[in-house]
């Protein structure tokens, strides 16, 4: 074999200029890796991971549930939550602090439908292994890194998400679509009952609303804010607490009134006595809606409960106007104007 100590030189070089640049490209691998694992592990940074799947996707993928999937952090005050408001700095604060790890995930659906929802995170042998509650999701998330991006499996399906990582603005906005339809509709309640308390709103119906709805057990519906929103002051307690009384009269003339406490959660208020509960949301600048939010027949009839009456559907809604009558006391339906 014919050595030449010029070709031989040539491959010194061409294997000491691949060593130059295979060692960088192992080394950016890994630190790709550990970035993505430390997005979830550092404390007081935002950080968002998200996936976006086409139609066509979703066509040629039968059984994968999730068209849209983003898993994130920010420290951003919602300014329509009724919980709380909390600076930015006191939220970075808490996070350092606070155990275990939380973060934000927002999913689309097949069907369309966005939710939102927290969990808390705890980190074994390099991978994330999250939990929370949700109404419609399993909230069960096992997270681990891969070249930059996470792998993401929520519970209910074989495969894992790919989450490659995105401005936290992008997360941001697909939170604000999983608000409510009722979100921005007039100011939250913690900011209209700062000081205007005590307040009162009511639905009533007349006698040829009853005879038209023969279905219809609710006569009359009043909800009376009793004083001021009061805010916990405590660090790391996002609360916020109205006390109001609830009352209903039914078409038999039956009137049931509720003396409750209201706390403040996520885009609402909620309403507890004994096993049951009522939600109060903002509905325009001079109402409210009182609901249910129990709509699966499987579920209780949560007003119901509340009332401590028959009331016949789940998931009812009544949309209660402002009044001035300061003693909010309901009338029979005869007493009742026609509404117009």
């Amino acid at each position: 074999m014919l050595r030449s100590p010029h070709l031989m030189n040539i491959f010194r070089s061409l294997g000491f200029a691949i060593g130059v640049f295979a060692v960088p490209a192992a080394s950016s691998m890994a630190q790709e890796t550990t970035d993505a694992l430390d997005a979830l592990r550092e404390r007081g940074k935002e950080f968002c991971f998200g996936r976006i799947n086409s139609s066509a996707h979703m066509a040629r993928h039968k059984q994968q549930r999730l068209s849209a999937f983003f898993l994130f952090r920010d420290f951003s005050p919602d300014p329509f939550a009724e919980n709380k408001p909390i600076p930015r700095e006191r939220l970075i604060v808490i996070d350092k602090s606070s155990a275990p790890r939380k973060i934000d995930v927002v999913s689309r659906n097949r069907a369309g439908r966005i939710s939102h929802w927290d969990l808390d995170c705890e980190e074994t042998n390099g991978e994330f292994t999250c939990s929370g509650s949700s109404a419609d999701e399993d909230s069960v998330l096992e997270i681990r890194p891969s070249k930059g991006a996470l792998l993401v499996k929520n519970g209910l399906e074989e495969a894992r998400y790919r989450l490659v990582p995105l401005p936290v603005s992008t997360c941001l906005a697909w939170r604000d679509r999983a608000r409510p339809s009722w979100v921005g509709q007039g100011p939250p309640l913690r900011v209209r009952f700062a000081e205007h308390a005590p307040a009162c709103f009511m639905r009533e119906y007349d006698v040829q609303h009853l005879a038209r709805h023969p279905g219809q057990r609710v006569a009359a519906v009043a909800a009376k804010i009793l004083r001021p929103v009061e805010i916990d002051e405590r660090d790391q307690v996002r609360h916020t607490m109205l006390r109001a009384t609830l009352s209903l009269r039914l078409r038999d003339g039956t009137l049931v009134e509720r003396h409750t406490r209201c706390d403040g959660a996520g885009y609402d208020f909620w309403c507890q006595y004994g096993h049951g509960s009522v939600h109060l949301a903002p509905a325009g600048d001079r109402s409210i809606m009182m609901f249910d939010r129990q709509s699966n027949d499987r579920d209780e009839n949560q007003m119901e409960l509340f009332f401590g009456a028959p009331l016949g559907r789940k998931g009812q809604i009544f949309r209660l106007d402002a009044r001035s009558d300061t003693p909010c006391e309901l009338r029979p339906p005869s007493e009742v104007r026609p509404q117009q």
